[in-house]
């Protein structure tokens, strides 16, 4: 009886690793982030400086596998990028925003991306891009254009939080439910 139950211990945690395991159709937010070098519109070929896989790694400043969020600081701004699932469609969506700051033609609005059969395609369509588009249009006009939107992908959780670059208060978040995202006011 003891060595089954000494048998019974060693077995329990592989039973529970094997179904903690990543299913195939899965990758890693670092995985997405060594993938962008085949995306069309590369964030980092906005650089002057050659984008290597090892300037990219050197660039992390925050990686959190497990909660699918990655900070990269590069010498054109701060990439934020966060993966969000569809189980039901086995669909991982890549939520990027390069923020290099006002006046840099490498900031980024918000980027939706799937990476499927080696390929990168945007889906915006999981955006409430109406919502947004009305948001963005009521900004009061400004001498300036150093306002713009930016957002917080979020490390944890689901919710994205928009706020105007510059005064840093929220305008409106966007939750991630069913697929897709919600806007909330």
């Amino acid at each position: 009886m003891r060595k089954i139950f000494l048998l019974a211990l060693l077995y329990v945690p592989f039973a529970t690793f094997a179904q903690k395991t990543r299913p195939a159709w899965s990758k890693t937010v670092e995985d997405y982030y060594n993938l962008f070098h085949e995306m069309e519109e590369d964030p980092f070929k906005c650089d002057d400086t050659p984008s290597s896989a090892a300037a990219r790694t050197r660039a992390v400043v925050v990686k959190d596998i497990k909660n699918g969020y990655l900070r990269a600081k590069t010498t054109m701004g701060i990439i934020e990028v966060a993966v969000f699932k569809d189980v039901a469609t086995e669909t991982e969506y890549v939520l990027y925003q390069l923020d290099g700051g006002p006046h840099n033609m490498c900031t980024t609005d918000l980027r939706v991306m799937v990476y499927k059969n080696g390929k990168w395609t945007e889906k915006p369509q999981v955006l409430p891009q109406n919502k947004i588009s009305d948001v963005a249009a009521k900004q009061p006009i400004r001498a300036n254009i150093d306002t713009y939107l930016v957002y917080k992908l979020p490390q944890k959780g689901t919710i994205i939080n928009a706020s105007w670059k510059g005064n840093g208060k929220r305008v409106f978040a966007l939750r991630w439910e069913k697929g897709k995202f919600v806007f909330v006011p």
